[in-house]
């Protein structure tokens, strides 16, 4: 009798875990969401300043573009004829996945001399710089000219060979770095944005690179010169951070991280990422530990990221039949696959597939509460943009999700009638990074848009999160959740530097309005942010002052301010 009754206790006991963190407003795995906003903020940073370096080096490429060249093909500039017909011999290379037409138009059926043809030429060689052929050129091949004929044959430069710091390839490492950066390059078409791919790749915590193109002892050819300059192989980071959901330390508000990075690990220039952190130290009754792994292998323009992360907590439930630990753990994997679509001079744009697995177990007081411990299986598919407009970077991705059942995959949504389904929905995240002067100081504007949207009900760990610092600043203890949402963040920054000091005061507003699938109620959060960001040597410090500025439908208890701070070390 007392074991069915320790039984129902228990059962009843879980039910109330459940009702309790939904109507808390925030999801059971938030420091799984915490950590998955970090891991954004990173990458669309990460995106923005290698853009920012591309546009740099094309820059100083097409300044030193080849200059004309006489073909001497005619004697003088008294001959002129009506061009009809404009022949691009590209051999039997791919180069018409680029529309050369509109490069062509201008000289059609037009009366045409030397200055003409050598203005064409030089308008058809600064088209293939600006594809990135910067070793080819166009050139003239006899054709009839009196019967309006031009014939024009590409000279496609090719990759004959590739150092490391002016010396062939010695070593197994050195042969995987180069093909790991660079692909199977040999022998094809030389590409600037090839390159551009290639430096990208190498440069991580263990090396700094860049490629310089020299000339080869075979016509039509050039040797890729990698110089490579070493820097340290790992990094550790120590940071303290009071980005818990709560007022005080027994409720988890402090976090302590540490961090590690190492390149070089298994292959050429593969990267590892480990990151660990822990809640409530010093207090025994709660316990809150998280682990995450990353791992990421470039060949070429394809990439493979490998991520796995466990996090286990517990607390006490104190009811009217007395106490009961509740306990809970989860772990997520998954392998992304990366492959850019497209590049140019200013803009990059790639597609990913990505299965994630996970697995959530709920105990109380020893027992799995089977209600609320499921495995999930996820597919995502992405495109991701990084580009330059309006003075600034402008990072973009978009990506659909879904449920699915394989691998005892539980359902993570319901619809309309409230039956169980594999869910769906959009996620959208836009970055817009531009810079400005007034009164001879640079300021920088940090626009943010990111979302979701889905038809489904979805459970909490689906859901849209607002309230952290990565969206509608000032509601850090107050936060939502719902189906489907949209947030805007700008932030006005101003950089200084004091000595070795740099410090960044800045401003911002932000604004959320979201929405669940069944429900009338339109949720708006609005709040505003001023504080400074602060980096000497190796040590950044951030503090960060929120202020709601009203939401609705309004509530009682709302914070009339947050504090967000962090302190870091790298070492």
């Amino acid at each position: 009798m007392n074991n069915t009754m320790n039984r129902l206790i228990i059962t009843l006991a879980s039910c109330f875990v459940v009702q309790f963190s939904v109507a808390a407003n925030l999801p059971l795995n938030f420091e799984t969401d915490l950590q998955n906003k970090e891991r954004l903020n990173n990458v669309i940073n990460s995106e923005l300043k290698k853009s920012d370096e591309v546009l740099q080096r094309q820059k100083f490429i097409f300044q030193n573009q080849k200059k004309d060249q006489d073909q001497g093909l005619l004697s003088a500039d008294k001959y002129k004829f009506i061009l009809n017909n404009i022949i691009v011999d590209t051999g039997d290379e791919k180069f018409f996945q680029f529309d050369i037409r509109p490069v062509l138009q201008p000289y059609m059926n037009k009366l045409t001399g030397k200055k003409e043809i050598f203005s064409l030429l030089k308008d058809v060689n600064n088209f293939l710089a600006q594809k990135g052929f910067v070793t080819s050129s166009a050139t003239l091949t006899p054709a009839n000219l009196k019967q309006g004929i031009l014939k024009i044959t590409i000279q496609w430069g090719k990759v004959e060979n590739v150092i490391i710091n002016n010396n062939p390839l010695r070593s197994v490492s050195e042969k995987m770095l180069v093909s790991q950066a660079l692909g199977n390059i040999y022998g094809k078409i030389l590409n600037i944005h090839d390159i551009d791919q290639g430096i990208e790749n190498i440069s991580n915590y263990a090396n700094a690179a860049r490629i310089d193109i020299q000339p080869s002892a075979i016509s039509g050819y050039s040797v890729l010169n990698i110089s490579l300059s070493p820097s340290q192989m790992s990094a550790w980071n120590l940071s303290v951070d009071n980005s818990g959901p709560s007022s005080s330390p027994k409720g988890g508000l402090y976090r302590y991280n540490l961090g590690y990075s190492a390149s070089n690990i298994l292959f050429g220039i593969d990267t590892l990422g480990i990151r660990l952190n822990t809640r409530y130290l010093g207090h025994e009754d709660n316990y809150n530990y998280y682990a995450g792994l990353n791992y990421d292998v470039p060949y070429g323009s394809t990439s493979l990221g490998l991520q796995a992360s466990i996090n286990n907590n517990g607390k006490p439930i104190r009811g009217s039949y007395g106490s009961y630990d509740s306990k809970s753990a989860g772990e997520t994997y998954s392998a992304r696959m990366t492959q850019v679509l497209t590049r140019n001079s200013t803009d990059k744009t790639s597609g990913y597939v990505e299965l994630q697995r996970k697995r959530v177990r709920n105990y109380v007081d020893g027992l799995m509460t089977s209600v609320n411990s499921k495995p999930f299986t996820d597919l995502n598919i992405g495109l991701q943009n990084t580009t330059h407009i309006a003075g600034g970077g402008l990072y973009s991705e978009i990506s659909y999700n879904r449920g699915l059942s394989i691998f005892s995959g539980s359902t993570g949504g319901y619809d309309s009638n409230s039956k169980p389904l594999n869910y769906q929905r959009l996620v959208f995240n836009a970055a817009w990074s531009p810079s400005f002067s007034m009164y001879d100081q640079q300021i920088l504007l940090s626009s943010r848009l990111s979302g979701q949207y889905t038809k489904d009900r979805l459970l909490d760990s689906y859901r849209f999160v607002v309230g952290d610092e990565y969206t509608v600043r000032g509601y850090k203890n107050d936060g939502f959740t719902s189906d489907k949402g949209i947030v805007l963040s700008n932030t006005l920054t101003i950089p200084l530097m004091f000595s070795n000091i740099r410090m960044s005061p800045f401003v911002g507003i932000d604004a959320a309005y979201l929405n669940n699938n069944g429900e009338d109620v339109i949720t708006h959060a609005y709040g505003a942010a001023v504080g400074v960001k602060n980096s000497f040597s190796n040590v950044d410090t951030s503090l960060t002052l929120g202020i709601p500025l009203g939401h609705s439908p309004s509530s009682n208890g709302l914070d009339p301010y947050v504090i967000y701070w962090n302190v870091g070390l790298s070492i």
